[in-house]
């Protein structure tokens, strides 16, 4: 029903970043107009890593207060108090209505699907849809969201295919104030196996939860064939291995 998309790391100055040692290239995404923040995308696959900014911190102040936009990945930067590093992350679909069932049917809130676009460099339109998960009483985590793309899979993978890098995010380790009530929320929700050292899923990185004294995601590991190295960039810690 989902697969990994991608995972957003807030990087200030942005238009001047560059990944250390050169190991991730990135793309100029464009501008989420309405919310104020803009990004680069360093795809690997179908998945990558979203590098976002603030263009306007009054659109993103105005979305945190939006009844439809406060649960954005722009209106997060305001939660966690604009501290650069990993954010979210997001999971797609290919049918967006039925996986809103899903989570009602499991009890959850959702917002949207809310209808998205952003104008790429060349001029074109890209557009897609997001269902967001409405805060969890007592679960203070940056939720997962969810995109289903306005294009085919196949379609998009033959336009991104210039950019993809010979790399895979295999890993993702998220820090927990509760590690019991993090892991369930995977297993109960989103459907991945807890084993006896992470929760893992087809078509996602596996999930290690980590005990820590706020719940965010705090590293991300890399496959690479070419690189081995473990550092920290801009709040976000990464491995290549």
């Amino acid at each position: 029903m989902i697969a990994f998309d991608h995972v957003i790391h807030y990087v200030k100055d942005l238009t001047h970043f560059r990944f250390p040692n050169d190991y991730l290239s990135l793309q100029e995404g464009g501008r989420h107009d309405t919310l104020g923040t803009f990004n680069y995308l360093s795809y690997f696959d179908l998945k990558y890593i979203e590098f976002i900014d603030i263009f306007d911190q009054t659109l993103v102040e105005r979305a945190s207060l939006d009844e439809k936009e406060y649960v954005s990945f722009a209106s997060s930067l305001k939660r966690i108090g604009y501290q650069e590093g990993f954010v979210r992350m997001c999971f797609r679909t290919e049918d967006i209505e039925i996986l809103k069932h899903h989570f009602n049917q499991l009890g959850l809130k959702t917002i949207g699907p809310n209808r998205m676009s952003r104008t790429k460099p060349d001029g074109t339109v890209l557009s897609w849809s997001l269902l967001y998960l409405e805060p969890i009483e007592g679960f203070d985590f940056e939720l997962p969201f969810f995109i289903q793309w306005g294009e085919p899979e196949m379609e998009r993978e033959g336009q991104l295919m210039p950019y993809f890098q010979p790399l895979d995010i295999t890993d993702i380790f998220i820090l927990a104030k509760d590690t019991k009530q993090m892991t369930q929320f995977f297993e109960k929700y989103l459907n991945f196996e807890h084993t006896e050292e992470m929760l893992v899923k087809v078509n996602s990185p596996n999930i290690h939860v980590m005990q820590g004294d706020v719940n965010k995601i705090e590293h991300v590991k890399i496959k690479s064939e070419l690189y081995n190295d473990t550092f920290k960039t801009h709040g976000g810690m990464y491995t290549f291995y």
